[in-house]
């Protein structure tokens, strides 16, 4: 349940005569720890997997993607938090998320999410990633993108005797063309 409506899908769902207001339910997800929701996402996403083991949504999973996202632009005061708040492609700041996810013909689900800190190494982030893929379901494959393309990383992808496919990185002179491209699309659309 997301932490702003979660009191309101909380009374739906539940049998009790009485539940938590919105506020109450916010300030205990505050005093959770980033491991704890870790731990109790993971628990949570293998109760799911197995139950769709027990139909025929998924036989085996087979491809994993791992990306980066980030949240909405922070605008508050950083102070304290200059390592968990950090730049975007954009200039501006937001918490940043690394995700692993079943693609393919798999169901597609979440299976782990963790904190991008100032200074993490991305073979550290893609090594954690795997781990917990591997610890629910069989990874034949791993779509990575492109800023997880180093040399380090398909090693790491590869000792694990898994396949791999990684855009390759932009030079400025394919980017000066696509930009061209795209505006010329707009123009003519």
């Amino acid at each position: 349940m997301a932490a702003n409506e979660g009191a309101r899908s909380f009374t739906l769902e539940s049998q009790r005569e009485q539940t938590q207001l919105g506020h109450t339910h916010r300030a205990h997800l505050r005093d959770l720890s980033i491991n704890k929701i870790s731990e109790m996402y993971r628990e949570a996403v293998g109760r799911l997997l197995d139950r769709i083991a027990e139909t025929d949504a998924i036989h085996r999973a087979g491809i994993v993607a791992i990306d980066t996202t980030e949240d909405e632009p922070f605008t508050g005061d950083r102070t304290g938090n200059e390592a968990e708040i950090i730049g975007t492609k954009d200039g501006e700041y937001a918490y940043q998320w690394a995700t692993v996810q079943l693609t393919g013909n798999a169901v597609p689900i979440f299976l782990d999410a963790r904190p991008v800190r100032q200074g993490d190494s991305r073979l550290e982030i893609v090594r954690d990633l795997l781990d917990s893929a591997q610890e629910h379901v069989i990874v034949d494959n791993v779509l990575i993108d492109r800023e997880f393309d180093s040399q380090h990383i398909l090693e790491e992808i590869d000792q694990r005797g898994l396949r791999y496919v990684v855009p390759k990185r932009m030079q400025t002179s394919e980017q000066a063309q696509a930009q061209r491209l795209l505006q010329w699309i707009r123009i003519s659309t």
